[in-house]
Order: C-alpha cells, then structure tokens, then sequence
C-alpha cells in the first residue's frame, strides 16, 4: 500500500476573513498533464518546486503560459490539474487560493479600486489621515525612486488611475507595497522583470534585498543573472524542466 498524505488543518484569520495553511518549508505545484496557455500544449510530469526564501527563475521567450503560472504560484489562479503540496501535506488546488492575500504577483496591468494611501496601508480607509501619511513617507523617504509617491501632498488620499501613471510608477508602487507589507510569496511577471528602466532594476533589487524570507518567482523572456537563483526552470510548448 502507498503511503496516504495528510491534510493539514487550516487557520482562519478572523480578522481579515482569510484561511492561513501551516507553516512550509518546501512547497511544490505538480500534474500528470497541465495545460498553463492557450497557444501551448499539454505540459506532461509537470513540476515546479522551491524552499521558503528562495529566488527562482522561469524563462519562456514564447506565449507558453508565465503569467498564468505566476497567478497560479501566488493563489490567484486554481488549476484543476495541479497538485499543491507544503511540505509533505497536500493540498487542494482551490485551497490554496484562499492564501492568495498573503501573496503578491506585481505585474505591468494590474487592477486598483482604492486611493493609493489605502493600497499601500493595506486597508480601507475613509480618509487618510495625516499620520497614515507620515507613516508611509518615513518608510519610502530614504528611496528616490519613491519620490513621485510624494509630489503632491495629496496624492495618498487620490484614488489610483493607471491611466495618469507611467509603466515605472505602476511597478514601484507595487514594489513599494512589498516593501511595506511584506509577503510570503512574490512573482515578478516577464512585463516588469524584463524592463531595462534603471529605476524599476533599483525597485526589484532594493525588495529582494529587504526580503529574506520571502519567496521570489521571477519571469522572464530569456535567463536573466540579476540574482542567484536556487532553481532556474525553462518553460516550453509541451515541457516544463529545470536546467
């Protein structure tokens, strides 16, 4: 007989209404036959692993899938064919997305609802106060990069238009999140980590800098050497390998 894997017991946090898994070590996403892309084939044994506080590579300098597998990594996105495994508990793919707030997936396009200071509190809030914003600006003041954070007095309490920010401001202001909220898990999509603009490079090394014992995801077109990476994985067409 085969050795039957535990379920572990999840913890809700009744404060923000999330699900936490137990504490991991390891954490692993494998399927017999995945599909990541509509443009790509089914991808057979597929299986990407790490250890908390890693920094891992996946390239593909093709539409295979990486930013569907950065959704997948970080909780917002459940495929059915994946298994999800902390350690040697598994568990179900759908489980798993309930720890997506405890993750991040910065991207290029992402969506917001909220005024800036809110997002960067991490809160809602129906006015920001000014030491919300002095709170903020002692944490972000010692980067340059951050400065257009505080070009206006104002600026934290506007809600966040995409459509007035520059791709390098979009970017920052997600780096500038994880700065202040640090997370488990951070994918960094190809549309940001393959920007040559000097000012997100600062962001992305400055995060990963501060971040120890978070766990970075790294996409891009082609193998970077930005960092030192425990794995580096190539995504393809129908394969998906460690190299």
């Amino acid at each position: 007989m085969g050795l039957r894997l535990s379920v572990p017991t999840f913890k809700t946090d009744p404060e923000r209404d999330i699900q936490k898994p137990p504490a991991w070590v390891t954490l692993r996403f494998s399927g017999k036959k995945t599909k990541l892309s509509n443009k790509g084939a089914y991808i057979k044994n597929f299986n990407l692993g790490f250890n908390k506080g890693d920094r891992i590579l996946v390239y593909s300098d093709n539409s295979y899938g990486k930013t569907t597998l950065a959704r997948v990594v970080t909780g917002q996105k459940c495929i059915d064919s994946l298994n999800v495994t902390l350690d040697r508990y598994r568990v179900p793919s759908k489980k798993w997305c309930f720890y997506k707030s405890e993750n991040y997936f910065i991207k290029a396009n992402p969506t917001f609802d909220i005024t800036l200071g809110e997002y960067l509190l991490g809160e809602s809030k129906s006015q920001i106060s000014r030491y919300d914003i002095d709170a903020v600006y002692k944490e972000l003041k010692p980067y340059k990069i951050f400065d257009f954070i505080f070009d206006h007095k104002d600026m934290l309490g506007r809600r966040i238009t995409t459509a007035n920010l520059s791709i390098t401001e979009i970017i920052l202001i997600q780096i500038a999140y994880c700065l202040l909220r640090p997370k488990s898990i951070i994918a960094i999509d190809h549309t940001c980590f393959d920007q040559s603009k000097n000012e997100i490079i600062e962001g992305i090394k400055l995060l990963e800098k501060h971040s120890k014992s978070t766990t970075f995801v790294f996409f891009s077109s082609k193998v970077n050497k930005m960092f030192d990476y425990a794995k580096i994985y190539n995504l393809d067409k129908t394969e998906f390998k460690q190299v």
